[in-house]
């Protein structure tokens, strides 16, 4: 289902936002970034979870150098901060 952002908000949808009158759009809400992690080493999942592992990782602090953002073959998670 899809619905303008400020029908989400209206339904308490929504937390932690920067500013509402900048974020919730027509067409949705815009995102605020919390953090960057880059994952070091990859996680490990299986049948019974006697194997589990989440990914390494390492937070990155910005400004970001152009050698890391731009580093082929890194995998990156971004976390922001709504809901």
């Amino acid at each position: 289902m899809i619905f303008p952002g400020s029908h989400a908000l209206r339904l308490g949808l929504l937390r932690n936002l920067t500013s509402e009158a900048v974020q919730v759009q027509p067409c949705g809400i815009d995102l605020t970034l919390r953090r960057v992690l880059r994952v070091k080493q990859s996680g490990i999942i299986d049948f019974d979870n006697s194997l589990r592992r989440s990914a390494e990782t390492e937070e990155l602090t910005f400004p970001v150098s152009a050698s890391v953002a731009g580093s082929h073959g890194s995998m990156f998670m971004f976390m922001f901060n709504l809901l």
